[in-house]
C-alpha cells in the first residue's frame, strides 16, 4: 500500500515489486497464488484475491472501476495506481441478478457514497495543505523520513516504542518536518495520534495528519478563527468537560481506588468488594451532595413537557419515514 505522503523511495520499491508480480502473471503464474503471497489486504490475501461479486458502482475509486469496465472475463490488468495503493485487478465471471428495490439497498448506497466522499475530502485537504505550506515555510526533512522508514522496515522499532523501551528513544527526537519556527518530530507522530501506528503506512499517514493539523491551525489563526463563536463555544465545552472529569476523578475514582486497596489489607479476601461497588456508592453520595449544595431540583411540569415534545418528534420522524417508504 502507498499513500499520497509516501516517500518516493517507498513508492519506487512498491512499483518494482508489483511490476515483478505482473511479469509472473504474464508468464502464466496463478493469480490466486500470487494474491495469497503478495497482497497486503488480509481478507484479499486469505481468499486468494477473490473479493466476491460486486456492482461496478461499489468501487469507491473511479480509476479502479474504469479498469474493471475494460477487462474481459478472467483477464487481469496491468499495475494500476489508486489513491491508497498499487493494484492488479482480475475480472471474474459475472452473474445476472434482479435489481433490488431501493429500500433494500439505500443503506449500502449511503455507505458507498460516504466512503467516496471521505476519499474526496482527503484529496481536498491534501490539495489545500500543499497550497498553503509555502506560506508557513513547511519543509519535509526527507533524509530523516528516509532514515525513519528504514528503521521501521528493518527493526521492531514500533513495538519498542509502544512498550516504552528505551531502545528507540534516540530516534524519537528526529525532526521529520520544519515550519514557522517549530518542528514535527517522530515523538509528535506517536503522541498526537488517536491510535498507535502499527506499521510504516500507518506511521506515514499519521505523520501527514499531524502536519496538516499543525499547518491548518496556523492558517485558521491567520484568518481570525480564534474569535469565531463556534470555536469559543467548543473551547468552553471542552473546558467544562475537563473540569467535570477532574472533579469526578478526585471525588469518586481516586477515593474508590484508595478504599479498594485499603480493604485488601484489612478484610477477608472472600469478602472483597469490587472496585465498581465502591465507584457506584461514592458516585451516588457525590451526586446527592452536589444536588443539595446547588439546590438541584427537577420540575415535574417541565420534565413532562420535554418528554411529550420528544415523543412528538419521534412520531413525526417515524411518520415521515413511513410516507417515504410508500412513495418508493
Amino acid at each position: 500500500a502507498i499513500k499520497p505522503s509516501s516517500p518516493e523511495a517507498v513508492v519506487s520499491k512498491q512499483q518494482t515489486k508489483i511490476d515483478e508480480i505482473y511479469q509472473q502473471l504474464q508468464n502464466g503464474a496463478s493469480f490466486q497464488i500470487l494474491a495469497k503471497k503478495y497482497s497486503e489486504e488480509k481478507s484479499v490475501q486469505y481468499n486468494g484475491g477473490d473479493i466476491g461479486f460486486m456492482f461496478a458502482e461499489a468501487f469507491s475509486e473511479p480509476v479502479l472501476r474504469a479498469v474493471m469496465d475494460t477487462l474481459k472475463v478472467n483477464a487481469f490488468s496491468e499495475p494500476v495506481r489508486g489513491l491508497f495503493g498499487l493494484y492488479i485487478l482480475q475480472k471474474g465471471k459475472g452473474i445476472n441478478i434482479d435489481v433490488p428495490p431501493y429500500s433494500q439497498v439505500k443503506n449500502d448506497i449511503f455507505k458507498i457514497a460516504q466512503r467516496s466522499r471521505q476519499y474526496e475530502i482527503k484529496d481536498m485537504a491534501q490539495t489545500f495543505f500543499d497550497e498553503i505550506t509555502p506560506k508557513y515555510n513547511y519543509i519535509r526533512q526527507e533524509e530523516n523520513i528516509g532514515r525513519m522508514t528504514n528503521k521501521i522496515i528493518q527493526s521492531r522499532f514500533m513495538k519498542q516504542v509502544e512498550k516504552g523501551s528505551s531502545t528507540g528513544n534516540e530516534h524519537l527526537t528526529w525532526v521529520l518536518a520544519l515550519y514557522e519556527a517549530d518542528s514535527i518530530t517522530v515523538k509528535d507522530v506517536f503522541t498526537e495520534s488517536a491510535q498507535f501506528p502499527q506499521n510504516l503506512d500507518e506511521f506515514l499517514e499519521q505523520f501527514q495528519n499531524v502536519a496538516q493539523n499543525r499547518v491548518f491551525a496556523l492558517e485558521a489563526r491567520s484568518q481570525g478563527y480564534l474569535e469565531h463563536p463556534e470555536l469559543k463555544e467548543r473551547i468552553k465545552q471542552t473546558r467544562e468537560q475537563t473540569l467535570r472529569t477532574l472533579l469526578y476523578k478526585r471525588d469518586v475514582l481516586d477515593k474508590a481506588s484508595a478504599l479498594f486497596e485499603e480493604q485488601k489489607l484489612e478484610a477477608n479476601h472472600d469478602e472483597l468488594k469490587n472496585m465498581s461497588d465502591f465507584v457506584k456508592e461514592l458516585r451516588s453520595n457525590f451526586e446527592e451532595k452536589l444536588k443539595e449544595q446547588y439546590n438541584y431540583r427537577v420540575d415535574p411540569r417541565v420534565l413532562a413537557e420535554t418528554i411529550a415534545l420528544a415523543q412528538k418528534q419521534k412520531d413525526d420522524y417515524l411518520k415521515q419515514n413511513k410516507n417515504e417508504a410508500k412513495l418508493q
